[in-house]
């Protein structure tokens, strides 16, 4: 699970700097940090609910 997470989390972070955007830099650059934010987020719950 944790490997589909990472990979689907490069994935986006791939397709929002390579893809074709109209977005400004700025956005663009806060979508990667939501992206990986929310990854780190679902590790973290899974390793919680796995001890729990």
């Amino acid at each position: 699970m944790k490997i589909a997470a990472v990979l689907v989390s490069a994935a986006g972070l791939f397709s929002i700097f390579i893809g074709k955007s109209h977005s400004f830099t700025v956005i663009r650059v806060m979508g990667a940090v939501t992206s990986i934010v929310g990854t780190i987020v679902f590790i973290a719950a899974v390793q919680t609910m796995r001890d729990s």
